[in-house]
């Protein structure tokens, strides 16, 4: 639908809350018949009696209509095109009919059903309905002409077009895709198609204007009336590069830029984070309401220009200075940020009446400020919406909601329709006009509740439980479908145990083994029933492949499970004889034997289907967040407890003296590489119980002097080289004056990603260490963080303290090659938000875990 400044004759002065609910239709009370994707306050009326308009032996002929005349008439008219050709592709799956796709009435086939995509003029003029309607509204009709019911699927726009298109084909001739590619495509086989021959659906507008997710895995999201890039309306991500151009303005408008000491600095042409503009200059403000004509003639159907900041840090002393220091550290610019957002808000609103400014509220203008914003404002919410709505209270009259719903990672379903359902109606009833989730769907575990979302965003009242039923019969088949859905219903039993009142908890980023923190063995067995008693039943095909992917993906669930619960033993036992001890030996192997067959499944059975068993943007390319990522963070701490309860056994149930039980362990390490290091672990409590051990890195306590080193990198302290990421203005030190032991401490302060020390170590390979320090913060510190670079980088996230605090990791250290290697150790103040932020580190030791390592 073409759009003009001034928003068009279609609705005057453009708001919000005509879409939220529109008004002067009447609505009917119920749907005759379930119906997806049907918004609410949809209009059907159907009549019994019913006439073809696909039959074997007899021509079709799809005529393409045309949108309204304006500035997007002709993007809009590609649109519609492409929706006559994916009817005419489907109609030709179902039936072998080739469509004949015709751009008037007067070139179609003599005889031929007709079926109009879009309509013959100004579909304002032929279905004035549409004038109250959104642009992604569309009606579904048959009319009379020459002896014959003509169809009509025609749309406010062409992405209204392509809507009823796709509506049409799941709801009149029951196609569904429910997966990515072929696989997933559900199209009956037909010689003939009937609807009813008094047809009439109007379906005007949905809950959420803009509806969209990243991470789709090649999904086309517009098979279930989702937003795609063609078709966002709502502008609202990271955007002062672009108002705010360093190339193009940097040079005749220095005043747009940060402060930093004292003077505006102009960021390189090409440099999209890490900088801020300043926003409490008005040259600011005005540019981005010059940049907004700019933005709105050349995309009329925009509805919002985004004023969210670069990614990073970056921010303008003088937009510092005019901040506030809030009682957590932390500093807002929130009423600085805010002024220039209302100020952006009020000339757009007298130049282009009816378009809107949207912003993600983020890093230090996340809070809200403490004056309301003007009424054509978008705030973004993240994560819990009601929590998020707290502080936005008040302070505006829109929201959007952006959610992480993440599959990947996952290996169970993670699987929240009913709770999603919640917080849409929530968000919905607060002012929530936009969705933004970021999925990365792992399909075959995913596609159930992305189905029942997609749905919710056009009408949050829609039965859950229909949909769900909806998608297992066209997934699995009818036969099939019951036993699905007991499968997915105990997985949202797991989910609902981490869903509290005040937080849905819908995913975590990289869960590893957490996810099974509230699974139990009882779920596994009723999952494995329902999908046993699915494959005993399943009939056809196709349903069969799909669920052999959902059983395959399964299986690689309950491997990693497996590992879950032997570590979860390790972390319990008791042993009181010989047996249980060889037993809880024999456990290491076991999970070493396990994680091999997890690796080896996901080798010959996930990764050929990686596109819908986990994230893959492409069948041939996973991405690198797809991986399991199971860190086993337990796993170093369960192996200890299981040796330690063996030699308790050895000592007080065999009475063995601590010399013959170290004896034993040293025979067994060499019987079983994989127990060795904590054989020496126990030899080590055995034979000097409570002993010092030795400090293997030189200069822990930071008191010599940096040296003058070969490769140039300079060094805080001797040995102790720093290191520097994405650093603002941070500093790597000596503190003299705040220290644990000795004289001095290392601490790192200012605004960065990561400031501290990165130092490489050689050491006995193939055995157990312990890492500890102390460290200490500012309250104004999001965190610290310790890398230790083994095989992988393990990474440890430690919060803020205002005391002394010691912390310990204990690790393996076994790469590849002979009895001595390299590994580097990284200590930083990590996402150092303020310039107060503050980390001091001091007394770091490395010990060998073994009796060598005793002094």
């Amino acid at each position: 639908m073409s759009s003009s400044p001034d928003c068009g004759r279609r609705c005057g002065a453009w708001c919000l809350a005509l879409f939220v609910s529109v008004v002067g239709l009447t609505a009917q009370a119920a749907s005759p018949r379930f119906m997806p994707f049907l918004a609410r306050d949809a209009v059907v009326r159907e009549s019994a009696d019913k006439t073809a308009i696909l039959e074997a032996g007899r021509p079709v002929a799809i005529i393409v209509g045309k949108d309204t005349p304006g500035p997007r008439q002709g993007i809009e008219n590609g649109q519609i095109r492409k929706a006559a050709e994916v009817l005419a592709d489907y109609l030709h799956k179902i039936s072998g009919v080739d469509a004949t796709v015709v751009e008037s009435a007067q070139k179609a086939p003599a005889g031929a059903h007709r079926i109009w995509v879009g309509a013959e003029a100004d579909p304002l003029e032929a279905f004035p309905e549409l004038r109250r309607a959104d642009v992604q509204g569309f009606v579904i009709t048959t009319k009379p002409a020459d002896g014959q019911a003509e169809l009509h699927l025609v749309g406010a726009s062409g992405v209204g077009t392509q809507n009823a298109v796709w509506f049409f084909l799941m709801n009149y001739a029951d196609v569904r895709n429910v997966l990515p590619g072929t696989i997933g495509e559900i199209v009956p086989h037909a010689d003939h198609l009937d609807i009813p021959r008094d047809l009439y659906l109007l379906n005007p507008a949905p809950d959420y204007l803009l509806r969209t997710w990243s991470g789709n895995a090649g999904f086309n999201t517009a098979m279930w009336l989702a937003d795609t890039r063609d078709s966002e309306r709502l502008q609202y991500h990271h955007n002062c590069y672009q108002i705010f151009p360093p190339g193009e303005l940097g040079a005749t408008h220095p005043e747009y830029f940060p402060v930093k000491a004292g003077k505006p600095y102009v960021p390189p042409k090409d440099q999209t984070e890490g900088w801020q503009p300043t926003f409490s200059n008005p040259a600011s403000a005005q540019r981005a309401i010059d940049y907004a004509g700019e933005l709105f003639a050349k995309q009329p159907n925009l509805k919002s220009m985004s004023l969210t900041v670069n990614d990073g840090l970056g921010y303008s002393e003088t937009d510092m200075k005019l901040g506030k220091l809030l009682p957590d550290g932390n500093i807002s610019i929130a009423d600085p940020y805010g002024r220039y957002v209302n100020a952006v808000a009020e000339g757009i609103e007298k130049r282009w009446p009816g378009k809107y400014v949207a912003f993600l509220p983020y890093n230090l203008t996340k809070w809200a400020p403490s004056f309301s914003l003007a009424d054509n404002v978008i705030v973004f919410l993240f994560k819990e919406p009601n929590k998020a709505y707290e502080e936005w209270q008040g302070k505006t009259k829109h929201v959007g909601l952006y959610l992480w719903l993440y599959g990947m990672g996952y290996v169970i379903p993670n699987h929240w329709p009913h709770a999603m359902q919640d917080a849409l109606r929530w968000t919905r009833e607060h002012g929530g006009v936009a969705f933004k989730g970021e999925a990365y769907a792992a399909w075959m575990n995913d596609g159930p509740k992305m189905w029942v979302l997609n749905n919710l965003l056009w009408n949050t009242d829609l039965d859950v439980d229909a949909l769900l039923r909806d998608y297992y019969e066209h997934a699995y088949g009818r036969e099939a479908a019951p036993a699905v859905a007991r499968y997915f219903a105990q997985a949202e039993k797991i989910y609902e145990r981490h869903h509290t009142p005040e937080e849905y908890h819908f995913t975590a980023l990289r869960p590893g083994e957490e996810q099974f923190s509230d699974v139990t063995a009882e779920d596994f067995q009723a999952m494995r029933a329902a999908l046993d008693d699915a494959k005993r039943v399943v009939v056809g095909d196709g349903n069969r492949q799909r669920l052999d992917l959902l059983e395959s993906t399964f299986h690689w669930a309950e491997l990693y499970w497996q590992q879950y619960a032997v570590m979860q033993a390790m972390l319990q036992a008791q042993v009181h004889s010989d047996a249980e001890a060889t037993k809880l030996l024999d456990s290491f192997a076991e999970f070493q034997r396990l994680g091999d067959q997890a690796a080896e499944h996901f080798e010959k059975q996930i990764k050929p289907h990686a596109e819908l068993c986990v994230y893959a943007p492409a069948p041939d390319r996973i991405d690198f967040r797809a991986d399991a990522q199971f860190k086993w963070a337990q796993l170093d701490a369960a192996r200890d407890a299981a040796c330690a309860a063996i030699s308790k056994h050895l000592v007080e149930d065999n009475h063995l003296s601590p010399q013959d039980a170290a004896a034993w362990w040293d025979r067994l390490g060499h019987e079983r590489a994989e127990v060795r290091p904590y054989a020496q672990t126990q030899r080590l409590a055995l034979l000097h119980p409570g002993a010092a051990l030795k400090n293997l890195l030189t200069n822990g306590s930071f008191e010599e002097p940096p040296a003058t080193v070969a490769d140039g990198k300079p060094q805080v302290a001797r040995d102790w080289p720093i290191y520097q990421s994405r650093m603002v203005n941070a500093t790597v030190t000596l503190d003299h004056h705040i220290h644990h032991g000795g004289n001095a401490s290392l601490t790192a302060h200012g605004l960065t990603d990561a400031s501290g020390t990165h130092r490489f170590i050689t050491a006995q390979n193939h055995a157990r260490y312990r890492l500890t320090f102390w460290y200490r913060t500012s309250p104004e510190t999001q965190q610290i963080q310790s890398v230790v670079f083994l095989n992988k980088p393990v990474t440890t996230h430690y919060p803020p303290v205002d005391e002394w605090t010691r912390v310990q990791q204990d690790f393996i250290l076994d790469k590849p090659g002979g009895d001595t290697t390299t590994f580097a150790l990284n200590l930083t103040l990590r996402h150092g938000g303020s310039e107060k932020s503050q980390a001091w580190f001091d007394d770091v030791k490395l010990e060998l875990l073994a009796p060598e390592g005793a002094e």
